[in-house]
Order: C-alpha cells, then structure tokens, then sequence
C-alpha cells in the first residue's frame, strides 16, 4: 500500500495528462475508479473473451497475408520482430478505437518513428483514430477516457511483439520490461530492516530478478518443467505484482498463446544464416533483441491439405 503511488515527473505530466492516467496517476478516488474501468469493464476475463474475433482474424490474416506469402517466396525470410508488432499494432487498434487495422505502410510509419517525441505536435494517423474516438464536451473527462486506449496501445504492442520474439527461444531470462513502472513511497516505512522515507523512488529490476541464480536454479537455462511447481511460477513477474500490476495480464497471455500457437502448428522455423540464434539483448524501456530475428518458415503438411481443400 505505501508502495502504491508513482512519482510525480515531467514525462508523467506531458504524456498522460498530467497523471490523469491509470498507469500514472496517484493512489487515491481517481486511481481506483479508473482501475475499476480498466479492470472490471474493458480488460476483465469476460471482456477479452469477447474481443477473441478480433485476436483470432488478425492471427489469421498475419498466417495468410504475411507467413503463408514468405512461405511461398523461395528463400524469402521475414522478420520476426516486423511481423508480430504489426499484428500486435492491428489487434490493439481494433480494441482500441474500433477502427479497422492498420495495414503495412501506415503500421510501419508508426514503428518507424519516434512517438515519444512526435505524438503531441504530429499525431499519427493510428493516434488520431484513438484520439477522436472519445467525442465528449468535457476536455477533463476526455483526457481521463482518452488514456485508457491510448494505454492498451502503447502498453500492449512492443511489449507483447517482443514477447513472442524472444519466445521463439526462451522469454524468462529476457524480461521483455526489465524495469518495471517506477513507484513511490507515500510514507515513512522499513523495507527488510532498511529505512525508507518517505518519498523514496522504488525503481524494481524485473530483469536482475529473472536472472538470479539465488531465486531460479540455472537461470539461464530454458528449462519449461520449472513452472510446473508453484515455487518457480510465483517469481516470474511479466506483469509486475501487488494493486499496480498490469491489467491487460490476461489479454496479454492469450494474444501470446494464440499467435505463438499458431506459428509453431502451422509452420516450421528456420534460422537464416546460422544454427545459433543470436541471443544479445538490445537496449531500451523495452528489451528488444540486439539483432532483430530473421527467420524462414514454411508450411507444416497439414496446413498445406487445409489450403487445397
């Protein structure tokens, strides 16, 4: 509870309407009513059961439009990392705004580009559509319904693309967000015999925690059977913990098993130019790979009868 409050900060102020946001905003009446939207009324389990058609047609149209066209292309490779983030970008802008998906140049306009920098003065096409899909007379109660699309969006997209990247070969040892949101103490406490004042920024290192060879025995091997026991499962935090983990848990996980599922029954993976995979993690807010995955894949004998019939 004393953890439950994020630092007040420039970025905070600009980008998320002056902590007006799910994500940002301080504990207290606002936080809790828009948690109670985010949670109960767009991103509970009911919910995203009823948004699966949308999941389900992009799934597909990146299986007919994208891998089944690389397939066909004799020693054509697709980029791993382009190819989830565009069905990641056109899932959360169905969700987002209702607007059909995007397709290729307007999706890879928007990664392209630097929308930290731009969305204010040069709004994309994609924020637009977002943005407009909330015509109410009140500019407060606008900002504080505007965020929570815009949030699925930016929250959902990198975070869920690089996911199924890295799951091609292992995803625990490469927490997608290796730090987590900051927070910020509302009061004087003791944290494991330490005094922490109050107002201390609480800055947690998922990714130190994933990697820690005194929580997870040989961390970094891929070993699937240790989520079997509950001991091992609890310390994996993709989503964080406690009143400010992420809400969109349960969209994320399965948008990832349906995509990843997807793509490993309908198709075979190859690695292009190498057996090994290179595993170098890159740099950033999100932990992409250093050397973005570029793979061939070619159709598995059953989805191939399915094609002729």
């Amino acid at each position: 509870m004393i953890f439950s409050n994020r630092p007040q900060t420039m970025a905070g102020d600009t980008l998320v309407y002056d902590g007006r946001s799910y994500v940002w905003a301080p504990h207290g009446p606002l936080w809790k009513n828009l948690r109670r939207l985010s949670v109960v009324e767009i991103l509970s389990t009911t919910s995203v059961q009823k948004s699966s058609s949308i999941r389900e047609d992009e799934v597909g149209n990146l299986v007919r439009r994208h891998l089944l066209e690389a397939s066909s292309a004799n020693g054509s490779s697709r980029k791993v990392e382009y190819l989830f983030g565009l069905l990641t970008m056109n899932v959360m802008l169905k969700m987002a705004s209702g607007e059909p998906a995007a397709r290729d140049k307007e999706t890879e306009k928007m990664r392209t580009r630097d929308a930290a920098a731009n969305a204010i003065e040069n709004p994309s096409v994609i924020e637009k559509k977002i943005l407009n899909s909330f015509p109410m007379k009140s500019s407060r109660a606008r900002q504080c319904m505007q965020h929570v699309p815009q949030m699925m969006f930016i929250a959902g997209t990198e975070t869920t693309s690089f996911t199924l990247e890295w799951a091609i070969k292992s995803s625990r040892g490469f927490e997608e967000t290796p730090v987590l949101v900051p927070h910020y103490s509302s009061q004087d406490c003791m944290v494991c015999g330490y005094d922490v004042s109050k107002g201390t920024l609480l800055i947690v290192n998922a990714w130190a925690i994933q990697n820690d060879p005194s929580l997870w025995d040989e961390p970094t091997k891929l070993r699937l059977e240790r989520f079997e026991e509950e001991k091992e499962g609890s310390k994996f935090l993709p989503f964080g913990l406690g009143r400010r983990a992420c809400p969109g848990a349960t969209m994320g996980l399965r948008s990832i098993l349906l995509a990843l599922g997807t793509a490993i029954q309908c198709f075979e993976w190859e690695n292009v130019g190498s057996d090994t995979v290179d595993m170098r993690p890159g740099t950033g807010p999100t932990l992409s790979k250093a050397m973005p995955l570029e793979a061939l894949c070619s159709p598995r004998p059953d989805l191939i009868k399915l094609q002729i019939l």
